[in-house]
């Protein structure tokens, strides 16, 4: 955190909490009610919290959460108070019904999150999938590109890969696409791909690279396998799919 953004400091991460977006630095109670007024479940609460004189209020009401946290608001672990155990309860109560909502109305967006948090399929032997993209330059040599490489957050990074790439299972979050062809990937992905490397090379990313390579990497009892899904030219513009 403190390596991404040097302008913050410890110190200040500890006394409240930061959000940096679009360029700006929201502390405290202006980063809550950023936040709050674009998450559907909060933002009625987001809109108020924005009306003239708000921050009168707002303001030191925040500060005096923060600086409270340890002791008014904070409980010895096995000696919760009726206040701490209430609003465990609710906080409970409400990730358990966005999880519920998120598999009934099959979505994935906040603030029914129902993938991967909760709804994420899992083979009999345990695996899990993630993604990798390696640059590769003109003499073959590849290296590794990190999920902030296009200025996206890796969790949502994931998400929209994960759309692109889809599932020919019609139970699987993320696609659900019966009779998928070749073709119809390759577009998906060349899409995909196009919005990737153009925000990557506008942030000074892929200096030197030729071709983007996406792997799969599935994890299981242990160990790790890795398999090319197909190559990105960053001439042509185009994704193709591994041979098999």
């Amino acid at each position: 955190m403190l390596r991404d953004h040097p302008h913050l400091t410890a110190e200040g991460l500890d006394r409240e909490i930061y959000l940096v977006s679009g360029g700006r630095t929201l502390a405290g109670f202006d980063a809550v009610r950023h936040l709050a007024a674009r998450l559907p479940l909060l933002s009625p609460l987001g809109l108020l919290m924005y009306l003239p004189g708000a921050v009168l209020l707002g303001r030191p009401a925040y500060r005096w959460v923060a600086d409270h946290r340890r002791t008014v608001l904070a409980c010895r672990i096995g000696e919760p108070t009726i206040v701490h155990k209430a609003l465990a309860s609710l906080l409970i109560v409400a990730v358990l019904a966005a999880a519920a909502a998120g598999s009934v109305f099959r979505t994935e967006d906040w603030p029914l999150t129902c993938v991967p948090m909760f709804a994420t399929p899992v083979e009999p032997d345990g695996a899990r999938y993630s993604f990798r993209i390696r640059a590769v330059d003109a003499k073959g040599k590849s290296k590794e590109l990190p999920s902030s490489a296009c200025g996206v957050p890796e969790l949502r990074l994931k998400r929209l890969l994960f759309r692109a790439y889809g599932s020919v299972s019609e139970d699987d979050p993320y696609g659900g696409r019966p009779g998928d062809t070749p073709a119809a990937f390759e577009a998906r992905m060349t899409a995909f791909f196009r919005a990737w490397a153009d925000a990557a090379r506008g942030r000074g990313n892929l200096a030197g690279a030729r071709r983007l390579r996406l792997e799969v990497v599935r994890e299981a009892g242990g160990r790790s396998e890795r398999h090319r899904v197909g190559t990105y030219d960053l001439g042509t513009r185009e994704f193709r799919r591994e041979p098999r």
